[in-house]
């Protein structure tokens, strides 16, 4: 079974993903900002985050860096309401391994979480 992070400021779509990756079979830990996912990812074995963009305090691209050099290996999908060409090409230069746009069906979700783990 593989263990996901979900990182999401909005507590009620942090609980509805987590029910739904939990639903197809994942481990799923989450947290509501950065430095709580930063806890997450320094005392739990995670195979790959799913963080939105914008939250209060680390946005999710900055959240993304600060893995990068905690767990190089850790694949980390960003999440956003507010998708832009800038903001994708930001995001995957930060070393970002998908993209994905709010609201997300399940299709998507399970789609870029196979995508994600199989890299």
């Amino acid at each position: 079974m593989k263990t996901l992070l979900l990182v999401d400021d909005e507590a009620s779509l942090l609980r509805v993903m987590e029910r739904r990756l939990e639903l197809a079979g994942y481990r799923v830990h989450s947290a509501p900002d950065g430095e709580a996912a930063l806890d997450v990812i320094n005392n739990v074995a995670v195979d790959a985050v799913l963080t939105d963009l914008r939250m209060p305090g680390m946005s999710g691209i900055e959240l993304l860096r600060r893995i990068r050099d905690i767990r190089p290996q850790v694949p980390v999908a960003l999440l956003t309401a507010y998708s832009s060409d800038e903001t994708r090409a930001e995001a995957m230069e930060a070393g970002a391994s998908a993209f994905l746009t709010k609201p997300v069906r399940d299709t998507e979700l399970f789609e870029c979480m196979r995508q994600v783990l199989a890299a």
